[in-house]
């Protein structure tokens, strides 16, 4: 290999540097003292916590402490679900231990709940709650996300389904419409799991086979 030419190296190594420097100073010197004095803080506090679920590169700050939420009451404690009442609790722990990643966007086309199982495989934080699903995708693939939409909500599909590879993993992610009982359109929900085992599955297996 080559080796590079000195004087075009500390040319680049200068522009790395200055360039550096110049964005650490506007983020010390103009953008973090303009944060902290505009956003509240425990709604920076908020955002420290949704970033700890994501990582940082290069460190790692202490987890700010969280203000417990306040409960929300329903009648007699339960959840009528139509079909069985249940506890938030209950409804909460069986989102959680299904072993897939579950978003719900309503008619508005915003993000308004999402399941956190212990090994989600599409990270969310709570800033996407609220948020215009268009907002939450990469611009390169925003048409596919319109297209469902507009298609969900004029009645002419039902589903949208796609496959992925994701670290050596495959991935199904699916789309289904929301309607009520008057077929009005409420939204959809987004179902992603891992199906590399599903795929590999042949004949039958119908007895208990855990290892004492």
């Amino acid at each position: 290999m080559e080796a590079p030419e000195i004087n075009a190296f500390n040319r680049l190594a200068g522009d790395v540097f200055f360039q550096m420097y110049a964005i650490r100073f506007r983020e010390e010197k103009i953008l973090f003292p303009v944060m902290m004095e505009t956003i509240p803080e425990e709604e920076l506090n908020s955002l420290m916590r949704e970033c700890h679920r994501i990582g940082f590169p290069f460190v790692q700050p202490d987890l700010p402490e969280e203000e417990k939420p306040e409960e929300v009451l329903f009648p007699g404690g339960l959840v009528d679900l139509k079909s069985g009442l249940l506890t938030p609790e209950q409804i909460i722990l069986i989102f959680n231990h299904l072993p897939v990643d579950i978003t719900y966007v309503d008619e508005n086309d915003q993000v308004k709940f999402y399941s956190t199982p212990p090994d989600r495989i599409f990270i969310r934080t709570n800033a996407a709650l609220g948020r215009d699903v268009r907002n939450c995708h990469p611009p390169e693939s925003l048409f596919v996300v319109e297209e469902i939409l507009d298609a969900f909500r004029k009645g002419e599909r039902d589903s949208a389904t796609f496959w992925v590879d994701i670290k050596e993993e495959k991935v199904l992610i699916q789309y289904f419409a929301c309607r009520d009982g008057e077929g009005n359109y409420k939204g959809v929900v987004e179902v992603s799991q891992v199906i590399s085992v599903m795929q590999s599955l042949t004949g039958e297996k119908r007895l208990l086979d855990w290892k004492k």
